[in-house]
């Protein structure tokens, strides 16, 4: 029986006992609900201090760290733990080196009365650098009379009179420049490339000029949109020209790439294409008007670079069919003469025409040399020079062939109807003789001595 109850007793003891120990642990752990609630108070001074500095938009992502971490001690906060201290006083230094930032950042940057004056003069030159004197010379000259108060002292009606003053100079100056695209649009008839944009120009353009006076920053962000639009305007009608004249010019270059024009005429086509690629680089980076003029000098200079390849290789397939019809009326009296007096031992020599589309360097290495179409004066077949010495043996042989033939033929005629020879013997004799005046010219002296 008192086994039975030993263990319940037990058990009960050592409860109580982690009871007592637990209590005990809560009465020793130090209380910091206070230093809690003061970070509280500090970090929302801080947070308040960097939102009415604008330290917020200066300095965004540091700012969106500092409110993630006050957003993640929050729970924390509440425990009024140590733990909750310490990532309370990491919110807080979050929040003051932005402060600090802003502040340093502040200071480097000198008051804006200190620099009225240098923008003033900025402004100015600015302004006469566009041609706004002589383009609105009446408007300039009211701006050059205007008498403008002090800065001394930092007066914000005498600093607020220089922006003004700074504002209607800009003006001036995107008017002019809106006045010079204007025309540019109105002399090359682009205004139909964009017209919306064309009337738009128009409209900020008359609406600037009359504000300069009374409003000047009204009349400065007319006269900008005025000179966006012109400038749109002329984009977008050079863009369109622009693809266009690439077009034509890539036909222009491709008759080049069908006769290898890139081997007959390189540097000159080398030329061409570093045009092209510079062409190419103006309209990828948006400069449409200066690539539009590229591409359209590019059409007739690709096609002289064709014609004048074109010339050389129709000159050089002109003094292969020449040639080849010389040598073709060669052969023709070779096998003439070869029926009187066949020559053993010897081939028959073949030409033929170069394939179509042969660079000019690949015909004349197919075994004649030719003569530039501009050197070229009188029968061009007779500048030609075959590269095989065969040739030119036929050539003189086929002379001396027919002279020996022509001279020989009526004496042995008159030999063989005086004499009373066997057929055979006669046919021989002439053999003998066309074939020795061929060979040699001395031994048909030889052979009539016999």
């Amino acid at each position: 029986m008192k086994r039975r109850f030993a263990e319940p007793v037990l058990i009960l003891a050592v409860f109580l006992l982690i009871i007592s120990v637990g209590f005990s642990g809560c009465k020793s752990a130090p209380d910091n609900s206070s230093a809690v609630a003061d970070l509280l108070v500090d970090i929302e001074k801080i947070r308040q201090l960097d939102i009415d500095e604008g330290f917020d938009v200066v300095f965004p992502d540091k700012w969106g760290d500092a409110e993630a971490s006050f957003e993640s001690a929050k729970p924390l906060a509440e425990t009024g733990s140590g733990e909750a201290v310490t990532a309370l006083q990491e919110v807080f230094n979050l929040y003051q080196e932005i402060y600090d930032l802003g502040m340093a950042a502040r200071s480097q940057v000198p008051d804006e009365t200190e620099n009225l004056a240098e923008q003033l003069a900025n402004a100015r030159n600015r302004a006469l650098e566009a041609g706004a004197g002589d383009m609105f010379k009446t408007e300039f000259d009211a701006l050059e009379a205007k008498v403008l108060p002090s800065l001394e002292g930092g007066d914000e009606t005498a600093a607020e009179a220089y922006r003004n003053q700074i504002a209607a100079y800009e003006a001036l100056e995107y008017l002019s420049y809106a006045g010079k695209k204007a025309k540019i649009i109105e002399e090359r008839g682009l205004a139909s490339y964009d017209e919306a944009s064309y009337n738009s120009g128009n409209t900020a353009f008359q609406e600037a000029l009359p504000l300069i006076s009374s409003d000047p920053v009204a009349a400065r962000d007319n006269a900008r949109s005025a000179l966006e639009s012109y400038q749109l305007v002329i984009d977008t009608a050079y863009r369109i020209l622009g693809e266009e004249a690439e077009k034509s010019l890539l036909k222009e270059k491709e008759l080049c790439d069908s006769i290898k024009a890139q081997v007959s005429m390189k540097d000159a086509y080398a030329a061409c294409e570093a045009s092209y690629a510079r062409g190419l680089e103006q309209k990828n980076s948006g400069k449409f008007e200066e690539s539009y003029f590229i591409f359209e000098g590019l059409i007739s200079e690709y096609r002289d670079v064709y014609e004048q390849a074109n010339a050389k290789r129709e000159a050089a397939l002109a003094a292969m069919q020449a040639a080849t019809d010389k040598h073709a009326g060669v052969r023709e009296l070779a096998l003439e003469a070869d029926k009187i007096a066949p020559l053993e031992g010897e081939d028959e020599p073949e030409y033929e025409l170069p394939e179509e589309n042969l660079p000019v360097e690949e015909i004349e290495a197919s075994g004649f040399v030719t003569v530039e179409p501009e050197e070229t004066s009188g029968d061009v077949t007779e500048e030609l020079q075959p590269l095989e010495p065969e040739v030119q043996n036929v050539d003189s042989d086929v002379d001396s062939t027919e002279e020996s033939v022509v001279s020989e033929t009526p004496v042995l005629e008159t030999e063989s109807s005086g004499n009373d020879q066997p057929e055979n013997s006669e046919s021989g004799a002439v053999e003998t003789t066309a074939d020795s005046g061929i060979l040699d010219g001395a031994d048909i002296v030889t052979e009539e001595a016999n």
